[in-house]
């Protein structure tokens, strides 16, 4: 009788990061474009844990007052998220219940929040962006401290906000260290961002601007991939076939890859994105003009004299 060793199946952990921001356009729609949304986002988590009954799952919602752990709950008692509805399994069915509610839970606090400050403002529009970056880095610490319980780790960032490339310039930095340490970890980045279709008016306009360049950058560190899906009734789709295979599995797929990356960084002094700048030496601060003392670690740059009595000889062309 042959004996037939069965290869175990890998043990992945898999760090998903919701855009929870207010100014969602799926959420100023009278349609049930955002229902549809997440009923997707959360069969993709399904799926995950489904592939295995080992994997582990963290889900973090990121809001312009701050990133909160929607799933697992730590310490969380209630009784009517648990068991199953209508013959569905029971973990499906607590994982879909705790994130309906943690969301409309951040979702309301978030909303209450922006109407204090736009009452002291004196009715100013105000549109906040998601700390993404710092939900990043709670998902670099949750996988560090799971590490042991898993074989692979990766995140993915989820939004639905049609943001430019000026969107998250002030979190710069918060978002290279954290692409950086991925890096060297090995841990994969993903994004997919669902951008609406636009008007034919407008689009020459949307083409011109680099939309969302810190996802890219990220996914292109890390080796992940950048999606930017158009139609919400094909997101699930999207997040089955390019971010729900590992790093082992990509590699035997045939998936999208990004044409061009843009690598422009923002400068400290005005938030803006700059091709050639100036750059602290102690600190790497960039600037896009130059400043004799750097604003963030406060050094003053000794700019030797100019030598005197040199002249310049210049160069005369050749009569042909």
């Amino acid at each position: 009788m042959e004996v037939v060793e069965i290869e175990k199946q890998k043990r992945t952990h898999l760090i998903i990061i919701i855009d929870l921001s207010p100014n969602l356009y799926l959420l100023q729609r009278n349609d049930s474009s955002y229902e549809i949304w997440l009923n997707s986002l959360i069969s993709f988590c399904n799926i995950h844990l489904l592939m295995n009954n080992e994997n582990m799952l963290h889900v973090i919602g990121s809001h312009c007052n701050g990133n909160t752990v929607l799933y697992p709950i730590e310490n969380d008692d209630s009784s009517d998220l648990k068991g199953p509805t209508n013959g569905q399994y029971e973990l499906f069915s607590i994982l879909s219940k705790t994130i309906h509610s943690q969301i409309k839970k951040v979702v309301r606090q978030c909303r209450s929040l922006l109407e204090e400050i736009h009452q002291s403002r004196n009715g100013d529009l105000i549109k906040p962006q998601p700390l993404i970056s710092g939900a990043l880095a709670m998902g670099m610490c949750c996988i560090q401290r799971h590490k042991a319980d898993v074989d692979s780790s990766r995140m993915a960032v989820i939004a639905a906000s049609n943001y430019d490339s000026t969107a998250f310039t002030s979190q710069y930095m918060n978002f290279m260290n954290v692409y950086f340490t991925a890096q060297k970890l090995g841990i994969i980045i993903d994004s997919c961002v669902l951008s609406p279709d636009e008007p034919e008016d407008v689009k020459h306009i949307i083409a011109s601007k680099i939309p969302m360049s810190i996802f890219q950058q990220g996914c292109d560190l890390t080796n992940g991939i950048y999606l930017r899906v158009a139609n919400v009734n094909a997101f699930l789709e999207y997040l089955i076939w390019a971010m729900l295979p590992d790093s082992e599995i990509r590699k035997k797929l045939v998936l999208p890859s990004q044409k061009k990356v843009s690598y422009k960084a923002a400068c400290f002094c005005h938030r803006n994105l700059v091709d050639i700048g100036y750059v602290c030496s102690v600190c790497l601060s960039i600037f896009c003009s130059f400043s004799p003392i750097c604003s963030t670690c406060n050094t003053v740059f000794k700019l030797g004299p100019l030598p005197t009595g040199v002249k310049m000889k210049r160069k005369q062309a050749k009569a042909k």
